[in-house]
């Protein structure tokens, strides 16, 4: 098993490190999700490594941002009837939200 476990990250900086996520899971969020769904933005593993890349916690707006147009639309009204709000749209494949 540790030899799995890629050691190329540097340790020498203060703060916390991720080890990798699962193999056969989203590199991003390390859920086990067709790559056209969205991150799952509840997913501690996403949270963090999301603050790592862009130094701010993220929204659902930014777990759907990669998804097509129809499957953002889908996840918006979903997670409206669960009571969350999504306010903005994301642009397709752009992986980055307006605010």
């Amino acid at each position: 098993m540790a030899s799995e476990i890629s050691n190329d990250q540097d340790f020498s900086k203060p703060g916390f490190h991720l080890l990798p996520a699962k193999p056969g899971t989203c590199q991003e969020c390390a859920v086990a999700h067709d790559p056209a769904q969205p991150h799952n933005q509840q997913s501690l593993y996403y949270q963090y490594h999301f603050y790592a890349d862009h130094n701010r916690w993220p929204t659902w707006e930014d777990a759907i941002a990669h998804c097509t147009e129809e499957v953002q639309n889908y996840w918006i009204e979903a997670l409206a009837k669960q009571g969350v709000s999504v306010k903005n749209k994301c642009s397709k494949g752009g992986n980055k939200c307006s605010n």
